[in-house]
């Protein structure tokens, strides 16, 4: 005896439970790439800095909207 689901088509077979989940891990992946991105941004700076290849006030000037962009990203879901 087989009954027939309501709420989602069986043919894609995708559940709306699943679909959360998969959204969930996709803007999870996306901040994660963000963060290393900035992350990346900040390692190149600070290397530059210790090579004395920029000034300390270029350095500084460079890393001001950096930090404003990590407290962003990375502030808790």
């Amino acid at each position: 005896m087989a009954f027939k689901m309501k709420g989602f088509p069986m043919q894609e077979g995708i559940s709306p439970m699943k679909q959360k989940q998969d959204n969930k891990n996709k803007l999870e992946l996306q901040r994660q790439n963000k963060i290393s991105a900035v992350d990346a941004k900040m390692e190149a700076l600070e290397e530059q800095r210790f090579n004395e290849e920029i000034t300390q006030e270029q350095y500084n000037k460079a890393m001001k909207p950096l930090r404003e962009t990590e407290k962003l990203v990375k502030k808790p879901l």
